[in-house]
């Protein structure tokens, strides 16, 4: 930049990255190249804090990836396949307390299960989406596991059965 600082610093092979380089561009960034592709072990560093690490092959996000809050801990972490997250992913709150968790196919959450938690690990709700969109059964518990609704959902919105349950064997419809 205009300032003199180093913002990328590498080796290049017949005009392409290769090795380990380093990008400074507001967050430091670690990854390493063979024959132009990211491979293997990514780093990246906000305020000399580490706040994602993963792994590349052939240029894709694989493997277990894990992002950090600023105060060190785990943000959320999961899978990646192919540049897809894939399988199980779990978010926490900066204190480090589980407060959901979603399934992946190949990045698409469609019919795959997502959880919320309260900061004990009690399920807060559980339900599924499908494009982005609330579908499906929804299950809202409170926080002694006591399921206090069961909803309905069709894009986003309210459609079909609602129950509301008062009391340990007590429904309304």
């Amino acid at each position: 930049d205009y300032e003199g600082e180093i913002i990328s610093e590498g080796i290049y092979i017949d005009d392409l990255e290769d090795g380990e380089w380093v990008y400074k561009n507001g967050n430091k960034v670690i990854v390493n190249f063979i024959k132009g592709n990211k491979e293997g072990k990514y780093q990246e560093f906000k305020n000399n804090l580490l706040v994602a690490i993963g792994y590349y092959a052939n240029d894709e996000k694989v493997k277990k990836w894990t992002y950090y809050h600023d105060n060190g801990n785990i943000q959320s972490e999961g899978l990646f396949l192919k540049n897809y997250k894939n399988g199980e992913w779990v978010s926490f709150d900066s204190l480090g307390t589980k407060i959901s968790s979603q399934v992946y196919d190949n990045g698409k959450t469609g019919g795959l299960t997502f959880r919320e938690f309260y900061n004990d690990g009690t399920i807060k709700l559980n339900g599924q989406f499908y494009r982005g969109y609330k579908s499906g059964k929804w299950e809202y518990f409170d926080k002694t596991g006591f399921k206090t609704d069961q909803k309905t959902f069709s894009n986003d919105k309210l459609n079909g059965l609602h129950i509301r349950y008062y009391g340990r064997n007590s429904k309304e419809v």
